[in-house]
């Protein structure tokens, strides 16, 4: 009794055939459009100033609520975190004030 091969199932032998890739990933259509998007840096987002203003006082604003309901540890670290967060906005709003728009 002899078994009839598949020809269209790829096979260690006929990687060829079937429905195996005849290019590498990265020279099909897809990869070298990711290629290039991968390359280009994306467009700065400009950052409405009176947004920041608002991020920067809610922050603020958590970490007093947070100092002042809070009771514990969990509530300081709370805290701390916000407090981190609102001064990471305004080093990055001097930061883009002092370059001109570009952090």
């Amino acid at each position: 009794m002899t078994i009839a091969s598949n020809t269209a199932t790829p096979t260690l032998g006929n990687l060829s055939t079937g429905h195996a890739p005849q290019s590498t990933p990265a020279r099909t259509a897809i990869g070298e459009l990711l290629r290039v998007r991968v390359k280009r840096p994306p467009p700065p987002t400009p950052i409405d100033p009176l947004a920041r203003h608002q991020s920067i006082e809610n922050a603020l604003s958590m970490a007093l609520w947070h100092v002042r309901h809070g009771t514990g540890t969990d509530a300081i670290q709370a805290a701390t975190g916000r407090a981190i967060r609102a001064a990471s906005m305004l080093k990055q709003a001097c930061t883009e004030a002092t370059n001109g728009g570009r952090a």
